[in-house]
């Protein structure tokens, strides 16, 4: 459905490489919720957001 493992160690590897930034507004669309709702549900701030946008990968490293 979004294209990911459903857990194990391919998931873990994937999520740790960082997911391409599509995959955000993919999930927006299957849980039918606003992205902006879905930045405040995973409690990412709109700077971060944007330079994740920007690099077209959403991960967690600190930019």
């Amino acid at each position: 459905m979004i294209g990911l493992p459903a857990r194990g160690a391919e998931l873990h590897k994937k999520v740790h490489q960082g997911l391409p930034f599509a995959f955000y507004q993919r999930l927006a669309d299957i849980l039918d919720v606003p992205v902006s709702e879905l930045r405040k549900s995973l409690w990412i701030a709109p700077a971060t957001l944007s330079r994740r946008a920007a690099a077209g990968r959403l991960n967690t490293t600190f930019v």
